[in-house]
């Protein structure tokens, strides 16, 4: 049964890669009667329709400079902070997921008292990676002569893919996000299952609509 909602919420929900935020952002719309979910992803991808030669909105960012990654996450939470009014001038509530909310947005967000969540799985990333085909049936894959490759992934291939080549530096990008949740004092989700992971964010979720009821 879905939960009536009369109060427009805005919600940041952040994580690294191979998080399952997509999965979970959906279950949460349905449940909550959230009008629109806008991953930072499809922001990021405009922005580079817009500006395919332009390298720091490249879709791998994992492989990007540090210093082109900043300047792809800085505009993408830009344009998150003008998207927000059009939904408030209708009334509706909408769900922003991604892993593109810099430090500045997200302490923007909680002086205006939206809801920022951050999910940290505890789940190794090379089982991450096997589970995001749910949602992402296409790899990547670099071999050992540095050549790129794209095709299905499984257990047998599993460590040529680029996702576990870069392990490392996909780490180190999940880590600087959960501290930037942490910095602005954020809810951070930590989890092994996706069921036990909805529930916690569940319990977040109606204690932030319960919050205007009173």
């Amino acid at each position: 049964m879905k939960t009536e909602i009369r109060n427009t919420k805005i919600i940041f929900l952040g994580g690294g890669s191979f998080q399952g935020k997509s999965l979970i952002a959906k279950k949460l719309a349905v449940e909550y009667c959230i009008s629109a979910v806008i991953t930072t992803d499809t922001i990021r991808n405009i922005l580079l329709a817009q500006n395919p030669k332009d390298s720091c909105y490249s879709t791998s960012t994992y492989l990007m400079e540090p210093s082109e990654l900043k300047i792809q996450m800085s505009e993408v939470s830009t344009l998150v902070k003008r998207i927000i009014p059009i939904y408030l001038s209708r009334g509706e509530s909408v769900l922003f997921e991604g892993m593109h909310f810099t430090r500045e947005l997200l302490s923007w967000a909680k002086q205006n008292q939206y809801l920022c969540i951050c999910m940290n799985s505890l789940v190794p990333l090379e089982r991450r990676v096997l589970l995001k085909k749910v949602t992402r049936n296409i790899f990547h894959f670099i071999d050992d002569e540095g050549n790129e490759h794209f095709g299905d992934i499984s257990e047998s291939n599993l460590q040529e893919s680029s996702y576990v080549k870069h392990k490392n530096r996909i780490e180190e990008i999940t880590h600087e996000i959960v501290n930037d949740f942490k910095y602005i004092a954020c809810p951070i989700v930590e989890y092994t299952d996706l069921n036990e992971c909805l529930l916690m964010i569940g319990d977040i979720m109606k204690k932030f609509y319960n919050r205007d009821s009173k």
